[in-house]
């Protein structure tokens, strides 16, 4: 079967699968929106879970796997398999082979979803991945899936159809692209939801986009990190005039980017010495907050490690700066942002 993009696959999969092997690659939010749809239509929104198996990373068994496979589905006539980042550094050749044998046996009754998002470190785990990848475009489906291929504009319209029932002029729906730059798909998508759970009538207004707009304009200061770390300038700036107007401490602003920083720094230096990010919970505490270490691992691929204490280096002088109260605490702010970003820029090259 082909490879195919977003949109191939969108409409591949619009009533019901066509392969009993997918494997979905890249990014986050479009992954996650195209394995629920997949399950969605394979179990329903109310699935059992004897009929919906999933593994993650270091804890998918090669035997529980195969076991989970060929098990046959209790409550429905399919049964789904959902395989999420496998931890290709503790696999060997052998393993590999083992995998690609259970995969080539895979029972009418059941699907194997294959997600893979996390960032695939090394030559030897990226020959490992394109093993996989090479079976399943010969036995399945697979779908490498970006930001950059989309129309957001009809995904949004389509998304206000298919999951509110309301309909989205193009134009308040490029007006909400317009208004989201720099978001992920997921939190696009999360905007949207805002406004269609306000609108009451079939067809949203501008009116009730304003409304909404308002009431978002207290700008949360972890905003700020996000733009910045999507390289996305004109949304900082932005993000910094709104926090100023709420008199936001220029103390705490530095505070929270530098917060970010010593994540990304954690989380490098696991993957420099080859260990595990997420041990870093038995280390520091990020009880209940493990979505930092998740969001750090993608955030450190911008950055190598000399271009971290750079900008660890900025974060300092800025808050010197801020100390000394001789200069504007926006005009700093601007500045330090200016400077990670270039850091960001040069430390990818490398």
């Amino acid at each position: 079967m082909p490879e195919m993009n977003y949109k191939d696959l969108k409409k591949n999969i619009s009533k019901s699968p066509s392969a009993n092997l997918y494997l979905l690659e890249g990014d986050m939010d479009l992954v996650n929106y195209f394995e629920t749809k997949l399950v969605n239509n394979i179990l329903g929104e109310k699935r059992s879970d004897f009929d919906f198996n999933l593994f993650k990373g270091e804890n998918a068994s090669l035997e529980k796997l195969a076991l989970s496979i060929q098990t046959f589905p209790m409550t429905s006539k399919t049964k789904c398999v959902i395989i999420k980042n496998l931890a290709w550094e503790n696999f060997n050749s052998e393993d590999i082979e083992e995998l690609l044998i259970i995969l080539s046996d895979i029972p009418h009754f059941t699907v194997i979803i294959i997600t893979q998002t996390n960032k695939i470190i090394g030559a030897k785990n990226t020959s490992k991945f394109k093993k996989l990848q090479s079976f399943v475009k010969t036995n399945g489906i697979y779908s490498p899936l970006s930001q950059k291929d989309i129309s957001i504009e009809k995904q949004l319209i389509s998304w206000a159809k298919e999951e509110y029932n309301k309909e989205l002029p193009t134009l308040l729906a490029k007006k909400i692209k317009e208004s989201c730059l720099g978001y992920s798909i997921g939190e696009i998508k999360n905007e949207l939801k805002k406004v269609c759970e306000f609108e009451k009538s079939s067809v949203i207004s501008n009116k009730s986009l304003e409304i909404i707009w308002k009431t978002k304009s207290n700008v949360n200061v972890f905003e700020l990190p996000k733009a910045l770390f999507k390289e996305n300038a004109p949304k900082c700036f932005e993000i910094l005039d709104d926090l100023f107007s709420q008199k936001e401490e220029p103390f705490s602003i530095v505070a929270v980017i530098g917060s970010e920083y010593i994540d990304i720094y954690r989380v490098k230096t696991f993957i420099e010495l080859e260990k595990n990010s997420a041990d870093l919970t038995e280390i520091f505490d990020y009880k209940r907050k493990e979505f930092r270490l998740k969001t750090a691992y993608y955030r450190c691929k911008k950055l190598n490690m000399q271009s971290i204490k750079n900008s660890f280096k900025y974060l300092i002088e800025a808050d010197l700066k801020l100390k000394s109260n001789s200069l504007d605490p926006k005009t700093i702010i601007s500045e330090l942002i200016v400077r990670l970003m270039e850091e960001m820029k040069s430390g990818s090259k490398m």
